[in-house]
């Protein structure tokens, strides 16, 4: 009887401790994906507003 109970409560442990570490693993993977799409945002306005700025400039306006 007290083997089944110590193998449940590992058994239980062990589940609690890949949940913890699979959720854990999502969330760092979400964050990485979300801090990818603002870079990726920001380097695409970047351009644009230098592109705009250099025709700007190559039409010769003041």
């Amino acid at each position: 009887m007290a083997l089944d109970e110590r193998d449940y409560m590992r058994e239980s442990a062990r589940q609690i401790v890949e949940r913890d570490y699979y959720g854990l693993m999502r969330r760092l993977e979400q964050r990485r994906t979300r801090r990818a799409g603002w870079l990726t945002i920001s380097v695409f306005w970047a351009l644009i507003t230098l592109g705009l700025w250099l025709a700007y400039r190559w039409a010769g306006f003041r």
